[in-house]
């Protein structure tokens, strides 16, 4: 007599590969505080969905369209969700974009604070003068300078940061300007 075999119905494989494939963009957003575009989840989401949406048709089970809504549904709350103030700065603060004037740079950034928060650099006792400061994710190099409030500024830019709090007071939104215009933007993390 034939022992029935249990239906292999792949929920264990569905769910599985639902918590792996959920578990870049939650280090991605929740550890780190990276703002990822919109456009960069749907991309994800529909890579996942090659793998995922084979294994739920095959052998169809509740369960397992269930897991890929819930898979999907948490893409969408790690997207929509301020995890950390760093997540809502990158986001404005990507939105600058060269040839925008000042004015417009500083709407976009206005609800947060201007400046370093950083003495400046000792050189010749008063100023930051013939100091150059290093952005090592970048590489780029600025002059630095002593701002009007006494804090350490780099030439030809305007710094805005999110928060004073220890993980992220040196997260830096620098916009360099010329001539009043926006030439670029990068982020400098902690």
């Amino acid at each position: 007599m034939d022992t029935p075999r249990p239906k292999s119905g792949g929920l264990a494989k569905v769910c599985l590969l639902a918590v792996i494939a959920i578990l870049p963009p939650v280090l991605i957003e929740i550890g780190e505080g990276i703002y990822v575009p919109l456009r960069t989840y749907l991309v994800y989401a529909g890579i996942s969905s090659l793998v995922l949406v084979p294994l739920v048709v095959s052998r169809y089970s509740h369960g397992k369209v269930v897991v890929y809504i819930a898979f999907l549904s948490s893409l969408v709350v790690l997207w929509a969700v301020p995890w950390t103030s760093r997540k809502c700065f990158l986001k404005d603060l990507h939105s600058i974009e060269p040839g925008m004037t000042l004015a417009d740079a500083e709407s976009r950034m206005k609800k947060y604070m201007k400046g370093t928060g950083w003495s400046p650099y000792p050189s010749d006792g008063n100023s930051s003068q013939g100091v150059t400061v290093r952005i090592l994710d970048t590489d780029s190099t600025y002059a630095a300078q002593t701002s009007p409030n006494g804090e350490l500024a780099l030439s030809g830019c305007v710094i805005y940061r999110h928060s004073n709090d220890a993980a992220f007071n040196s997260d830096w939104g620098i916009v360099r300007l010329e001539e009043g215009k926006v030439v670029g933007v990068e982020f400098s993390p902690d």
